[in-house]
């Protein structure tokens, strides 16, 4: 499998590419959740998984987030309404 260079707001691959995608720690930083859930959409195939892992609560934030100084956008509650959103 190559590795490759992206954001999660506009992936570099083609669609309907992945039997799975795993977002660990990352859609939490970027202002609107619904944004990558589309391309995570867009590049699954057909009946493909999506696991996304975020923190539920605030004090489960990393130091790493407070020392960039991110507040994460998306947390485990937020992002449940977003995805229902987006499977309309």
């Amino acid at each position: 499998m190559p590795i490759a260079e992206g954001s999660i707001e506009a992936l570099p691959f083609g669609e309907a590419q992945f039997d799975a995608v795993l977002s660990a720690d990352v859609i939490c930083q970027i202002d609107d959740a619904s944004v990558a859930l589309a391309e995570f959409r867009r590049v699954l195939k057909p009946g493909g998984i999506l696991a996304i892992n975020v923190a539920a609560y605030n004090w489960m934030r990393s130091y790493h987030d407070l020392i960039s100084n991110k507040t994460p956008q998306t947390g485990a509650g937020s992002l449940a309404a977003v995805c229902c959103r987006c499977r309309q």
